[in-house]
């Protein structure tokens, strides 16, 4: 009877254990599928960080064309066109800061995401 009733135990055991471990691989299961979810969407952000970021890398570029153009005409232009220039080659430096800075913080955003995914 002692034996029965600790086999009937062992049972009970195995089977609550069972349960516990077909619930743990639930669990498992779905962590991995948030994780590649998530991967997924890190390498779309990442993707579309990388395009917004070549595309501000373009526009530094065609700046420092424009700013290069000012500059010569800068050298060539009589003392009158002289101001004019000067002001435009202020106003273009301004925005290639803005756009270096808009770089920078796409820059940190990307790394705080991966980051993020990382510690995952």
């Amino acid at each position: 009877a002692a034996i029965d009733r600790l086999t009937e135990e062992v049972g009970e055991l195995r089977t609550a254990a069972e349960e516990r471990e077909a619930v743990l691989e639930r669990a498992v299961a779905e962590f991995r599928a948030e994780r590649v979810r998530l991967c997924h969407c890190l390498e779309s952000a990442q993707e579309s960080n990388n395009r917004e970021i070549r595309d501000k890398e373009g526009a530094i570029t065609e700046l420092k064309s424009e700013l290069a153009l000012l500059s010569d005409l800068l050298k060539t232009a009589a003392d009158e066109r002289r101001s004019a220039v000067e002001r435009a080659t202020t106003e273009l430096s301004a925005k290639l800061d803005d756009a270096r800075r808009s770089v920078e913080s796409l820059r940190t955003f990307l790394n705080s995401q991966t980051r993020q995914v990382a510690s995952l």
